[in-house]
């Protein structure tokens, strides 16, 4: 069996670090980073237009959300430490990732746009295929991809070194708090690293023909 959590009102330092870390790294923040890809990349109106319909596209899919929770009876929980809880608003959130990338496509048919829906969407789905069976770290997912975009996309250079720890001590807080083994935090970083060597691929290959 899984052992008991660490209670957010623990006393220790230790545990009140990671609570810390826990909440201030929350991944659906900095998954929504993620839409600012295009942006940091081309730094055009298009590009931040697209990331403003994405935080608009995921504020109204969290307010579908929040609803099937309030007409099931049940508190909304932004952690989603529950396995089972991470289900329906994965699966919400691929399908709304995916109609807004298919809009995107049909609409503007810019490279950047549409590969970083095409890319999310694809491991969202990974993630939420392994979530039926295990319950993967979506801390380490958050932070990994957000490195990794900013090492490999966006070349931020000596700025990029301190940051690096953060990924570290997300692991360490979440095992802390018990929430995941060593195991699971490893996936997550490992899907998060693969959601920017994916968009690096679609953008060199360019499958679908679009404006780079």
């Amino acid at each position: 069996m899984t052992p008991p959590t660490v209670a957010p009102d623990s006393h220790t330092w230790q545990d009140t670090l990671a609570w810390a870390v826990s909440y201030a790294l929350n991944p659906l923040i900095l998954m929504s980073l993620v839409f600012f890809l295009p942006w940091s990349l081309a730094r055009d109106g298009p590009s931040l237009m697209f990331a403003g319909i994405h935080l608009g596209a995921l504020a109204a899919l969290f307010a579908a959300y929040w609803a099937v929770l309030r007409i099931r009876g049940k508190e909304l929980d932004l952690e989603l430490n529950r396995r089972a809880d991470r289900v329906l608003p994965l699966g919400m959130t691929i399908a709304g990732v995916a109609v807004v990338g298919l809009v995107m496509w049909r609409w503007q048919g810019i490279g950047s746009h549409v590969y970083t829906d095409v890319a999310a969407a694809a491991c969202f789905a990974v993630f939420w295929a392994i979530t039926t069976r295990w319950k993967v770290s979506l801390h380490s997912l958050a932070v990994s991809l957000v490195l990794s975009a900013l090492f490999f996309l966006l070349d931020i250079g000596p700025a990029y070194l301190p940051l690096l720890l953060l990924l570290p001590l997300v692991v360490w807080a979440r095992l802390h708090l018990r929430f995941h083994d060593l195991g699971q935090t490893l996936v997550g970083i490992l899907i998060g690293v693969s959601m920017v060597f994916l968009f690096m691929w679609l953008m060199s290959v360019n499958p679908l023909n679009l404006t780079v």
